[in-house]
Order: structure tokens, then sequence, then C-alpha cells
């Protein structure tokens, strides 16, 4: 009789796991301990265990590049078929996993998880708060090259009134504006309108001789400066006369930048003459 059809998620009993009555392979940990493990249970849930019992013979298998909590973790959620146990401290080693060994349901649980916590932030949540969620979505999408989960926390984010106060510019400063490209760029779109805790950044860090790097660069060629000039115009005027004072020194494309940024806020400043003429 042909064995029955499972469909995962299922749950296979979490004490199953470590039985040496139900277990015929080992997984290896990176202290080298090991833990008794069924082929059949981790090959339904994954063709990449199927391949490594079924094709390869392999009787141990290694996963060494993981905390050993974190692995353990992984493999109570493919006994139990759920994501009860999934910890924020765990939470990027267990999706990492889902995604090597190629088990959908848990990505997709994975998603969920990060998705309904990442519901409750709010004005009333912690710096802390939101830079995990920033930063696991951050290392999502440089990792697996998706932009699903900062998707999800940019629109969130954005609809936190003074997000930009919480949490935009206090993570510019705590990296001290260096930051990746397609960070920043999230950032903005995390802060639209609220521009001005990202201009008074970039005004600390041109004050205290910080020059323009890369990560200045990207803010400025991408902020909305008519938007944002009339939130904080001093601080614009300010950044401008730091640059205007230098710009003799400055060569190719830091010149460029500068040149863009103030026609921006020349612009600015016509248009909210202009505004206060009528």
């Amino acid at each position: 009789m042909p064995a029955p059809l499972v469909t995962v998620p299922c749950d296979f009993g979490v004490e199953n796991l470590h039985d040496e009555l139900h277990g015929n392979v080992d997984i290896e940990f990176v202290d080298s301990t090991t833990m008794r493990v069924n082929s059949i249970v981790l090959s339904w849930n994954s063709d990449v265990f199927k391949t490594k019992f079924t094709e390869l013979r392999e009787k141990t298998v290694q996963i060494k590049d993981f905390p050993k909590p974190s692995v353990v973790l992984f493999l109570e959620l493919l006994y139990s078929g759920g994501n009860a146990g999934l910890l924020r401290s765990s939470f990027r080693e267990v999706n990492t996993m889902a995604h090597v060994f190629k088990v959908s349901w848990l990505s997709a649980q994975c998603v969920k998880f990060f998705t309904e916590l990442c519901a409750t932030c709010s004005q009333e949540s912690d710096y802390e708060d939101f830079e995990f969620f920033f930063s696991e979505a951050a290392y999502w999408d440089d990792f697996m090259d998706n932009t699903l989960m900062m998707d999800i926390v940019v629109k969130d984010f954005s609809n936190i009134k003074h997000i930009a106060v919480y949490f935009v510019g206090q993570y510019l400063r705590a990296h001290a504006c260096s930051v990746k490209p397609n960070k920043l760029v999230n950032l903005l779109k995390i802060a639209g309108k609220e521009c001005m805790p990202i201009i008074t950044v970039i005004e600390e860090h041109l004050l205290t001789g910080g020059g323009i790097n890369e990560s200045i660069k990207t803010l400025l060629m991408n902020i909305d400066i008519i938007h944002c000039f009339a939130a904080d115009t001093d601080a614009f005027n300010t950044v401008q006369a730091i640059f205007l004072s230098t710009a003799p020194t400055m060569l190719g494309e830091d010149a460029a930048v500068v040149e863009v940024f103030t026609e921006g806020v020349e612009a600015a400043r016509s248009d909210a003459e202009a505004a206060m003429a009528r």
C-alpha cells in the first residue's frame, strides 16, 4: 500500500523530535552536538532535505551557519506546522532557513508574523521597535533582493504621524549618515513630507565637518525640497550657506549635487514668496 499523501504544514508532533524511536537521521549544530530527526518529516516539508536524504543518502545534515536555539526552533516549527514560538530574537534566522531549505509554507508564516507585528507599531512604540522592523526588512531586501517586507514597513510606518522624528532622523543620526542608498530612499518614503528631521541631521553632519558623503548626496538628490522647505526654512538656509561657503573648493559630482540642491532651494524659496504675496 502506498504511503498516504501528506500536505504541509502538518502537525507531526513536536514530542517526536529528537526521539530515538522516530528519528533515523541527525541534524548537527554549530557546537557539533546533534539532534535525532525523521527524514520523512523533513522531506515532506522541504525538497532540499528530500534531496539530501533520498538522492545523496546523507545520514547527517550540518546546519552550522545559525545559532543552535534558532535551528532547534526551525525544526520544531517543521514538526508542529505552525509559527508558535517564533520570536523577534530568532525571526531573521528562522526566516532565512525557511528560504535556504525552501520551506514555502514557513516563509509565508514568517511574512504573516512580521506583518502582524509591524502593524502594532504606533507613536507609542520605542525607537528600537522601529529599528527592528526596518533592519529586518532591509536585510531581506539585501539578502533576497525582495522588497516585500520593506513594502510592508514603508506602508505601516508612513501612516504614523511624526515618524520622521520618532525614527527616520534618529536612524540617520545613529548611523552617522552612512547608510546604503536603497535604505535611504526607503527612509525618505517613510518620512514623506516630514523632512525637517532629515534636513536637520544633514545640517548637523555638515556643521561637524562630515562633508558630502554618498549618503548625503542620495538624501540631497531625493528629498522633496518644494514640500519640505516651508517646514524648516532656517535649516535649508543653513545647509545652503555651508554649501555656498565651500562651493569654490568643490569639484565634479559634489559640485553638481550642491548646484542641484541650491537650485531646488531657490525654487522653493520663490514658491514660498509667491504664495505669501497672493
